[in-house]
């Protein structure tokens, strides 16, 4: 905690200026002149060592690998097929050796294609095929994006290019003055009853972004969220997520997969202000029904502190293994309390050398902490390099202190084409 107050302490004679984020999800295109056809590709590898431990909801039951390893091709095809109508096509192609798996294995992802059009006065425009959506604006969390999956750590993992990987959808949008309305019919994911999901959203862009959206699975009720954010000044944005679902995210129980479906609320408030110096600083506090409160956490841990100690003297073993891999599972979804705060301070000087960023996410329901430092460097034009390095603290029964890693350290190398 002395960490993040010594970065909200920050120096108060520094003039501000606009966001940049170096750090963002890798865009990957060199400036090119207009074209019909526009191709380009990244090939990108990298080299883990992570620090390895036993925990309550992994007694030595799941092998973790110590090395983990990535090398992969990224590629992108933009067509202009007519004055109205465009294709564009993202595919991934991997290879590597992970920590849940020792042997190398290779996979191939269609992370989108889809065919876009429009009328003549850019006042109808029609997207089919696969494509990612971004509703909310939320640096960390982001609870508007009730059709992405929710991420568990800062600014998620921007080597893993399986998170951009779009939805199979048909997407009509009606641009007014200043407003807009969409509408999707989308694939369900396999995880959810019924084979389809549909989303209407209304926005506003000005004065104010504001935005609503309603979201409804085939077999499921209709969930809704808000976002909205302002410009106050030239260097200051404040913003706000919220989101109101019917269908809680995790089970109370290790033992079952049910769902309460009471009604849950998840909001997020936040702000970014940029220095002069091309320093940045960002903070958001999340407050998230989902999670479990005191009470249900604690029942969740005795239960599988029972099955540990079941699994390690023998005794209900098909029991016990299947109550810790839920566990685990239970652990990989992330924000598994209520209330959270995320603090990032970056320099956002893109032609420096050694570009920086340290962030934080605190539980503050527990105390426990994740934190990660970032150094990127533009070596020519094409070549770049990224070293990142992160730890996850807390106490035997708390949620960070939980993660089978007690830190990890990444060196990661990006050749554009």
């Amino acid at each position: 905690m002395r960490f993040a107050l010594c970065l909200a302490l920050l120096p108060s004679y520094l003039v501000a200026q606009e966001f940049d984020d170096p750090f963002a999800a890798p865009d990957f295109r060199l400036e090119e002149e207009n074209k019909a056809v526009d191709f380009q590709a990244n090939l990108f590898a990298y080299w883990q060592r992570q620090e390895v431990r036993s925990t309550l909801f992994n007694p030595g039951l799941i092998d973790f690998s110590e090395r983990e390893r990535k090398y992969a091709l990224d590629v992108q095809l933009e067509s202009e097929i007519s004055s109205r109508i465009k294709g564009y096509f993202r595919a991934v192609t991997e290879h590597g050796q992970f920590s849940l798996n020792r042997r190398s294995e290779s996979q191939d992802t269609l992370l989108e294609g889809y065919i876009e059009t429009h009328s003549d006065d850019n006042s109808w425009w029609l997207t089919v095929g696969r494509k990612k959506l971004q509703w909310g604006n939320g640096f960390n969390w982001s609870p508007a994006n009730l059709m992405q999956p929710y991420f568990d750590r800062p600014s998620s993992d921007v080597d893993n290019l399986k998170q951009l990987k779009g939805w199979d959808l048909i997407e009509v949008q009606r641009q007014f003055d200043g407003t807009s309305l969409s509408f999707w019919v989308a694939k369900a994911p396999e995880s959810i009853e019924g084979d389809f999901q549909g989303a209407v959203r209304w926005s506003i862009e000005a004065p104010i972004d504001l935005s609503l959206i309603l979201h409804k699975v085939e077999e499921g009720e209709i969930n809704s969220a808000l976002t909205w954010s302002h410009l106050l000044g030239e260097v200051t944005t404040l913003r706000a997520e919220w989101s109101y679902q019917k269908q809680r995210e995790l089970p109370l129980s290790t033992l079952s997969d049910e769902v309460q479906n009471e009604g849950y609320h998840k909001a997020v408030v936040g702000m970014n202000y940029s220095f002069s110096n091309q320093w940045s600083f960002v903070a958001e506090y999340l407050h998230n029904e989902h999670g479990y409160d005191s009470q249900e956490w604690q029942s969740l841990v005795n239960e599988t502190q029972l099955a540990r100690d079941n699994y390690l003297n023998g005794v209900d073993v098909p029991m016990s293994l299947r109550s810790l891999f839920s566990a685990n599972n239970i652990l990989s979804n992330g924000q598994l309390r209520q209330r959270y705060a995320f603090l990032m301070l970056s320099n956002t000087q893109v032609d420096q050398f050694f570009q920086f960023r340290v962030s934080n996410q605190f539980n503050l329901d527990d105390d426990s902490y994740f934190w990660r430092v970032e150094l990127f460097q533009n070596w020519t034009q094409r070549f770049s390099s990224r070293i990142e390095y992160e730890a996850f603290s807390g106490c035997e029964y708390c949620e960070f202190g939980l993660t089978p890693y007690e830190d990890q350290l990444r060196f990661a190398a990006y050749y554009v084409f």
